[in-house]
């Protein structure tokens, strides 16, 4: 007899289960034409992402500073590979263009890991630094 394939919606509902914390006996008893067996086995399949999932959201703040190291690492070895000839080859624009992508990318990640850490982002800061002065205006004003 040949082996049932059990369709890929089919096991993501099982893995939800399974990380909902339903045994595999009340698993079978809701989707009864799956085995023990083959409930285990889908649980298996799925156990190492559930780890790596649950390692960043534990480390998500570590893991986005790391990035960035990485990022810029690489970013310094492109930048030092380019000889004098082929930056001076580039028009204005593409240079333009290659420095804003780099900046808007580490904005980003940076703003990412602060936020995760529960600290505010520089645009936070500059908004609330405008705010306190507009109110220190307003007061030496009177108005």
């Amino acid at each position: 007899m040949p082996k049932k394939t059990i369709p890929d919606e089919k096991k993501l509902v099982i893995k939800s289960m399974v990380d909902s914390g339903m045994s595999y006996r009340e698993i079978q008893k809701v989707i009864p034409d799956v085995s023990m067996g083959a409930i285990s086995k889908i649980a298996k399949q799925f156990e190492g992402d559930r780890e790596l999932v649950e390692y960043f959201k534990k480390n998500r703040a570590d893991v986005l500073a790391n990035l960035q190291r990485l990022k810029v690492e690489k970013q310094h070895l492109i930048l030092e590979s380019m000889t004098e000839k082929e930056l001076k080859g580039l028009k204005a624009t593409e240079k333009f263009k290659g420095l804003v992508a780099l900046d808007t990318g580490m904005g980003i990640d940076f703003d990412k890991e602060r936020l995760e850490r529960g600290q505010s982002t520089e645009n936070v800061h500059l908004l609330i630094e405008a705010i306190e002065d507009l109110k220190r205006r307003r007061a030496k004003s009177g108005a």
